[in-house]
């Protein structure tokens, strides 16, 4: 049987199993001989998927609101 890797397709999936891929990382760097040079690129690699994933969510509330603006406009003004 052929053996598949794991790393979730959806973003929420994805960044969880990150986490938990820096957080191994980090905890077995010594074991393998791992150095801060090693190790870093995983930490930046997270903070900057964590604000992107933030600033999606931002984005994507900003539309619902705004859609929900036009559907309040366009209701009043198809109403009349």
């Amino acid at each position: 049987m052929a053996k598949n890797d794991f790393i979730p397709p959806q973003d929420p999936n994805y960044l969880a199993w990150h986490d938990q891929f820096k957080t191994g990382v980090l905890a077995q760097a010594a074991t393998f001989g791992l150095v801060a040079a090693d190790t870093t690129p995983i930490t930046n690699d997270n903070t900057d998927f964590h604000t992107k994933i933030t600033n999606l969510n931002s984005t994507q509330a900003t539309k619902i609101q705004l859609e929900q603006l036009l559907w309040g406009l366009f209701s009043g003004i198809l109403s009349k």
